[in-house]
């Protein structure tokens, strides 16, 4: 394992075994692992990681981390990347911290950008189906319209232009005997009955990127 290499160079003693987030997303916070390996620090122990980046792409979150970490009298280190805590040092990760946010709003907007296309395209994105669209019967992996849902859909739009907010626009459909795809409807529905209208894709995976290793070392 890279981290246990790293840590032999270093002369680290190695004591605890790697603490591991499997595919989760270095801007989420929560990771069991992450927080495992944070409460089990001690003074003069050292966070040892394969790169900066992922233990964040989120500048708050990345700040909080290492608020964490010094709090417990540790330190952090990255087997590929800069260290120290130097001046120059903190300002390089800062600088590369909030690049690498940068660049997960980018993965995400081009993401939803590309599903959307595809969307309105008529290509089913999910095994969910937008509500006002039906698998289309000659090929599965696309959409037609749903001529019932989209009437429904166009008087969502028209109780939503008249002012009413989407609790009212629910008692005005029961009302109307309109039935809806699950029991009742709920706010969230015609929230996203509108979403569908305006093309927007609705049920999608999130994007996952590769797992990340967490060690505990003591610091020589």
């Amino acid at each position: 394992m890279i981290c246990k290499e790293y840590c032999e160079r270093k002369g680290y003693e190695v004591v605890g075994e790697p603490f591991c987030d499997e595919a989760m997303s270095g801007h989420n916070k929560q990771r069991d692992g992450l927080w495992a390996a944070i409460a089990a620090l001690k003074r003069g122990y050292v966070l040892v990681v394969r790169w900066h980046h992922r233990l964040a792409k989120d500048t708050q979150l990345a700040h909080y981390i290492r608020r964490s970490v010094r709090a417990k009298g540790a330190t952090i280190e990255a087997v590929e990347g800069v260290n120290g805590e130097d001046p120059a040092s903190m300002m390089q990760r800062k600088i590369l911290e909030a690049f690498d946010e940068y660049e997960r709003k980018m993965t995400c907007e081009r993401t939803s950008a590309g599903m959307l296309r595809n969307q309105r395209n008529g290509q089913r994105m999910s095994a969910k189906v937008p509500y006002g669209t039906s698998r289309d019967p000659d090929d599965k992996a696309r959409l037609v319209e749903n001529e019932a849902e989209q009437a429904v859909i166009e008087r969502i739009l028209a109780l939503r232009a008249d002012g009413l907010n989407y609790h009212a626009i629910c008692r005005q459909l029961d009302a109307d005997g309109t039935k809806p795809r699950s029991k009742k409807w709920r706010h969230s529905q015609s929230c996203s009955a509108r979403h569908v209208r305006d093309g927007l894709p609705r049920g999608f995976a999130p994007h996952r990127t590769p797992s990340r290793h967490t060690l505990l070392a003591l610091g020589a």
